[in-house]
């Protein structure tokens, strides 16, 4: 896989987190053309490598950086 695109997907999920639009993980695999299992690696992986704060809200169903 091309590197750029990579990042394009990071950068895509990470814009759609801020505007608490992702969907449900289902929901955002089908918006980037990916699986469901890439999604769940690529939400370990922001929380991981970049220590984000990332939770999912069942009330908004959608993933949201959160604020503890």
């Amino acid at each position: 896989m091309s590197g750029l695109i990579y990042v394009e997907r990071y950068e895509r999920i990470m814009q759609l987190i801020k505007l608490k639009a992702t969907g449900t993980p289902s929901d955002l695999a089908s918006k980037l053309k990916i699986s469901e299992r890439t999604v769940f690696r690529i939400i370990k992986d922001l929380k991981e490598v970049k220590s984000l704060k990332i939770e999912y809200s069942e009330y908004l169903k959608s993933y949201v950086f959160s604020e503890n």
